[in-house]
């Protein structure tokens, strides 16, 4: 009986230790990734302070300074540029989405935005505040509009 256990024990330390050389052998080594660092350098020049971070073992994503603003960028694992983003100031979104939030949500503000850009298309995704909620909205196209979210505020007395 104590030889099976004993067994049991060593093959499930085994199959631990192989599995983890495993993940280890297959994880993704982004500072390593040659391609994506020369598409970061092509594409975003000047950036600082670069922090690369694996997201799948196909996918890496990038977060550096550039201009002493904090953007991202993630690559696939041929170095080609995905998706870029970064947080964008509200007097900074273009006119006619402003236009669209003040005509779609009158009785909001505008408290963060953030901006993507894949493939030449750009879209935006904001935060509003009302006096009773705060929603989540993507714009796509400066004109279409999809709520993502909206939590009504409760307030406690």
């Amino acid at each position: 009986m104590k030889k099976i256990k004993l067994m049991t024990t060593t093959a499930a330390i085994l199959a631990f230790t192989v599995t983890s050389f495993a993940a280890q052998a297959y994880s993704p080594k982004p500072e390593m990734n040659a391609k994506s660092s020369i598409s970061l350098e092509m594409y975003f020049r000047g950036a600082s302070d670069v922090k690369w971070y694996p997201v799948t073992a196909r996918r890496i994503e990038a977060t550096f300074n550039i201009k002493n603003d904090r953007e991202t960028a993630y690559f696939d694992e041929h170095g080609h540029l995905l998706l870029a983003s970064r947080s964008i100031k509200v007097s900074d979104l273009p006119i006619q989405v402003s236009l669209e939030m003040t005509s779609q949500f009158p009785q909001s503000a505008v408290r963060y935005a953030r901006e993507y850009t894949s493939d030449g298309s750009t879209m935006y995704i904001l935060t509003l505040e009302s006096l009773k909620d705060w929603k989540t909205v993507k714009v796509r196209d400066n004109r279409d509009i999809t709520v993502i979210r909206d939590i009504r505020k409760i307030y406690i007395h």
